[in-house]
């Protein structure tokens, strides 16, 4: 271990560290250095074309060495050149954790983030698909075999072996680049500490056991409490409690309903060999119009409401890594 990962080690006890100028990432730069050529995107939400690099799609942000803050479904690009395997309307939007990435912005951690439509690679699905009979089709699919909500495969057609190929290697360089990161902390700390970020829809929508009703503003995935160390979990879930109830909007939490934990927290949690992951859902309706809202309202984001969302995920957060801090300590 060189100098500058020894730094990142020690912090004063209860306050969060800034990397060190200079702060190496060897094992990431290698996984990047395969992917040279920049390429043409769309931009579902806009409109806009933009020539962008594998950097800037699959973005790694290092804020702090304290956790790491994964973004899988907040992309709204397409590669130009799948653009038509797919039929984009307002539908398509349904499928994008949209805004989430804003959710998280105040937050500290090594941030990952997937600028890519999920339904053109779901970074949140097995690479092969998974055989669980218990969950719902679209949360089984293949990586690069999106269906959604309402079970309906949005390939229009199937992508070339190719192509497959290439969407498949956006997936690698995320969770390559995921997996090295967990490796990582857990050389330099002794433990991982992994938080796995998403929005959902205020209402249940289509194949989901909660079709039709209203769900809490905040939902923590933890696996029935087993997603990571039950100190970590009680210290996210008091701050988030307590930074919510101050402000008189009657925001609400709940753990693990409708959403116990997908396939990145189901697959990296791993409390005994001192990985702990914990899932975050935010109600599109705590922070902006979603997709159920009247137009011209749709979509549109609420400023206010999205600061207090930053603040308590960010306390939250927080919370969870100290609770770590003191376990290991």
């Amino acid at each position: 271990m060189d100098a500058v990962d020894a730094a990142t080690l020690t912090r004063p006890r209860g306050k969060l560290a800034r990397f060190p100028v200079g702060t190496r990432w060897p094992e990431l730069e290698a996984l990047y250095l395969t992917y040279e050529d920049d390429r043409q995107v769309f931009d579902l939400l806009s409109g806009d074309r933009f020539r962008m690099g594998i950097r800037e799609l699959i973005e790694f942000d290092p804020r702090s060495p304290d956790y790491i803050v994964s973004i899988p479904h907040a992309g709204v690009l397409i590669p130009e050149a799948l653009r038509d395997h797919f039929a984009l309307d307002e539908s398509s939007l349904v499928e994008i954790d949209l805004y989430s990435d804003l959710c998280y912005e105040l937050a500290d951690g090594m941030h990952l983030r997937s600028e890519l439509a999920p339904f053109v690679v779901d970074m949140n699905r097995s690479r092969e698909g998974a055989d669980e009979a218990e969950l719902p089709r679209h949360l089984t699919n293949p990586a690069h075999e999106y269906y959604s909500v309402e079970n309906r495969l949005m390939l229009r057609k199937p992508y070339t072996p190719t192509e497959e190929v290439e969407v498949l290697e956006y997936y690698d360089l995320y969770h390559g680049l995921l997996d090295r990161l967990i490796d990582r902390m857990r050389r330099e700390r002794g433990y991982a500490l992994l938080f796995d970020c998403h929005s959902m829809t205020s209402t249940g929508l289509g194949r989901v056991e909660d079709e039709g009703a209203r769900r809490a503003d905040f939902v923590a995935g933890t696996l029935g409490a087993t997603s990571a160390h039950g100190a970590i979990i009680d210290a996210f879930m008091m701050a988030l409690d307590t930074e919510t109830s101050r402000h008189g909007l009657g925001l609400t939490i709940a753990r693990d309903v409708p959403y116990s934990g997908g396939f990145i927290t189901r697959n990296h949690h791993d409390p005994e060999a001192h990985v702990h992951v914990v899932q975050l859902e935010v109600a599109m309706d705590a922070y902006m119009y979603d997709a159920v809202a009247p137009a011209p309202k749709r979509y549109a984001l609420k400023p206010r409401r999205l600061r207090i969302v930053r603040r308590a995920v960010q306390a939250a957060f927080r919370a969870a890594a100290e609770a770590a801090d003191r376990i290991y300590q």
